[in-house]
């Protein structure tokens, strides 16, 4: 399997661990002591996951930094793991599902037993549930088994550190002589998963699915070897790496044992080892180097991208700026289209108005004349004939006796 691959179904397996341990601390309670064990189970799966990732880097590096042998291993372990992560997972939603339905069921009998029987906390139910839990699913196994992957990824951790900084002077050499603790404690931790793999089990218990003692056989614990001058020569640390870290990604490689001498033959004859190592390590510097051209090319065409998108927004500012002054200037004459219409329509009113008047006095203007030539009986007045205007005017009175006295003055 490639790395790169490897590396992402690593980080789908992190991301489980972490929702387990949430899941597993949420169980915990306060008020009752027991489900504390919930809560170091949560622990230990966060451990778990942390240790991943802690270890991801390595495996995310273009240039494969582990040996073939070592990818197995950590193979072999994530997909146990994974496999020991879900059979929790089911546990786990099983005991949710169940611990629910018993509490509403001991609060109803609680609340219907209480005058007879007296209170029986919740809590006490809940106490017999988690350890019927723990026992009947026996977790411990799955406990240990993580426990143990832990253990063995700090421990690939370790060597891969010990070959990244491996020193090249023998004084140096002499601190490290301590690493076969590390191994020591590594073969305990397996003797004991072994035995709790092997133990019987209740008849409704069913066999662990996963054997944590296959991940990785015993390994060596025999003595360092130095030479004349104390020099550590060979180690267990050194031997690890020798078989999990690939030798072109061991800057010291000459100290680890005699492998300096070693003599491979091909086709232009016997060459030592390091020349052998020579041709890939060229080319994955080479691949090294472009690979930085290529960073520095999508760099600048990211700078080139950044520079047309701000362009770009200079463009739309401007197209909006005048995208409002067109509204603008079309308001306006808009406004100022509809006051001429107005204007025409209140002259064209007048005008009428204008024309009715005039018609209308047309109208009135015969009746004003006949007015005039035919003024009213009272405002009449009537002449003497031509033969009479010479006679004075004659005047009528009429008396009381009624005759009447007519004269010339």
């Amino acid at each position: 399997m490639d790395s790169l691959d490897f590396a992402a179904d690593v980080a789908e397996l992190t991301r489980a661990a972490i929702r387990l341990g949430n899941k597993l601390n949420g169980l915990y309670n306060q008020k009752c002591p027991t489900s504390k064990e919930f809560q170091v189970f949560g622990r230990e799966v966060k451990a778990f996951s942390g240790v991943w990732q802690i270890l991801q880097p390595c495996l995310e590096d273009s240039r494969p930094f582990l040996s073939p042998y070592c990818m197995q291993i950590l193979s072999r372990i994530r997909s146990d793991t994974k496999s020991i992560l879900e059979q929790v997972v089911d546990f786990t939603d099983n005991f949710v599902l169940e611990d629910r339905r018993a509490t509403r069921q001991a609060e109803a009998r609680t609340r219907t037993t209480f005058i007879i029987w007296g209170r029986r906390p919740v809590n006490d139910d809940r106490t017999h549930r988690i350890g019927r839990f723990f026992t009947d699913n026996d977790l411990s196994v799955q406990r240990g088994q993580l426990l143990y992957a832990s253990t063995t990824l700090q421990l690939v951790l370790t060597v891969i550190n010990y070959a990244r900084t491996l020193p090249k002077s023998g004084v140096a050499n002499r601190v490290l002589d301590n690493s076969n603790l590390i191994i020591n404690e590594q073969n305990k931790a397996r003797e004991e998963i072994r035995k709790r793999e092997q133990r019987r089990r209740n008849p409704g218990v069913q066999p662990p699915q996963v054997r944590a003692t296959q991940w990785l056989g015993k390994l060596d614990l025999s003595p360092s070897e130095t030479d004349a001058s104390g020099e550590v020569r060979s180690s267990p640390f050194g031997r690890l790496a020798n078989c999990w870290v690939r030798p072109e990604r061991r800057p010291g490689s000459t100290v680890l044992g005699d492998r300096s001498d070693v003599t491979d033959s091909d086709s232009r004859g016997t060459s030592s080892y390091r020349t052998i190592i020579n041709e890939p390590r060229a080319e994955n510097n080479a691949r090294a180097q472009e690979m930085q051209i290529q960073t520095q090319q999508v760099q600048n065409l990211n700078h080139q991208m950044q520079e047309l998108a701000r362009q770009l927004h200079d463009v739309v500012r401007e197209l909006r700026d005048m995208q409002s002054s067109v509204t603008h200037y079309r308001r306006e004459r808009a406004e100022s289209v509809r006051g001429s219409d107005n204007a025409k329509v209140d002259s064209t009113y007048s005008s009428r108005q204008r024309d009715e008047a005039e018609q209308e006095s047309k109208r009135q203007m015969p009746r004003d004349r006949r007015a005039r030539q035919c003024p009213p009986a009272s405002q009449r007045q009537f002449s003497l004939p031509p033969s009479e205007r010479g006679f004075s005017r004659a005047s009528s009175r009429i008396s009381y006796n009624g005759s009447i006295d007519s004269g010339y003055e």
